[in-house]
């Protein structure tokens, strides 16, 4: 597997809600076609949650909770709308483990809400998971190196939420069926006389 790279440079940290934010060095090569999380620091409960994650450093899992989230403190099963950390009260689908700390916690709407501190989930049990809110570290402390805000939003625009961004997986791609490919803008042209194509709109969105 060549799709890997080293080096970043830190950013931030916020003890109170577990957050440490890094920078790669280097920009991924747009080949791999890698896509980068959106988030959500509205701070609201949400109907849902997903994590994908690696339980016991295996291969990547995804965990689903099909039930409202809950915001408490670290470890506490007390609700408070201030609290640091989003409760996952247990999983319905799948778990996480041992090796799952750090891992995004994702809502409804495919964004990042928060990051795994800890908790007793496990195969087998029933028990919650707490995240690190977004919502708190993004303005947790007064100075660039404690909150989320300077780097997430630099130009300060002061916007709730970012969508999934995947710049190099964006407009339309035809790939091979019958030893033919090509590529081009959305709408084409795409020269070929092929009889077999496969078409991929990459976009979330409709388009005539």
């Amino acid at each position: 597997l060549d799709d890997w790279q080293l080096g970043a440079t830190y950013r931030m940290d916020d003890r109170d809600s577990d957050w440490t934010l890094v920078e790669l060095d280097d920009a991924p090569d747009p080949e791999w076609e890698g896509a980068w999380a959106g988030w959500d620091r509205g701070g609201a409960t949400t109907s849902g949650a997903v994590a994908i994650h690696h339980p016991g450093t295996d291969e990547k899992a995804i965990s689903f909770e099909n039930d409202p989230t809950t915001v408490t403190d670290a470890y506490s099963n007390r609700a408070d709308s201030s609290g640091t950390h989003v409760r996952v009260d247990d999983w319905d689908l799948g778990t996480t483990e041992g090796g799952s700390s750090g891992s995004p916690l994702f809502d409804t709407d495919h964004r990042v809400i928060g990051t795994l501190t800890g908790g007793d989930a496990a195969c087998g049990n029933d028990a919650p998971d707490w995240y690190g809110r977004l919502y708190s570290a993004w303005d947790a402390s007064g100075s660039s190196s404690g909150r989320l805000s300077d780097w997430l939003d630099p130009l300060g625009t002061g916007q709730t939420t970012l969508d999934t961004f995947a710049p190099s997986i964006t407009g339309v791609r035809i790939s091979p069926v019958t030893g033919w490919s090509g590529s081009g803008a959305q709408g084409g042209p795409f020269a070929s006389d092929s009889e077999a194509w496969q078409l991929q709109n990459n976009d979330d969105v409709e388009r005539s």
